[in-house]
């Protein structure tokens, strides 16, 4: 089995990015929301630009839900990484105080 070396403060570091990565896509998505919204139907409203219109427009509208579903992924995503790097911390914590324990109650023997 491979090794994994995970630090809680890499974690840490894991959930900041994911949050900063969640925000700049979500702003992403609503900039070329209103920048799509602000030049209108490029379509018209013939008979084949009402067709190629509607097909344009339910694209569209899937590219936002998705960009923002994504944005949505990654806010998730960084808050039970926050939740992992708690309880790498708090096991880490243990597993010293374990280690200290043993180490005082061999002292004695050891130390002599």
């Amino acid at each position: 089995m491979r090794e994994v070396d995970v630090s809680y403060s890499d974690l840490a570091t894991a959930v900041s990015e994911l949050r900063r990565l969640s925000g700049t896509m979500r702003d992403q998505v609503t900039a070329l929301q209103a920048d799509l919204s602000a030049v209108g139907d490029p379509w018209g409203s013939g008979e084949f630009g009402g067709q190629a219109g509607a097909i344009y427009r339910d694209l569209v509208e899937r590219l936002f839900a998705k960009g923002h579903g994504i944005a949505d992924g990654y806010g998730t995503v960084s808050e039970q990484v926050r939740s992992m790097s708690g309880n790498h911390r708090g096991a880490e914590l243990v597993s010293e105080r374990a280690s200290e324990a043993v180490e005082r109650m061999l002292w004695p023997v050891a130390g002599g």
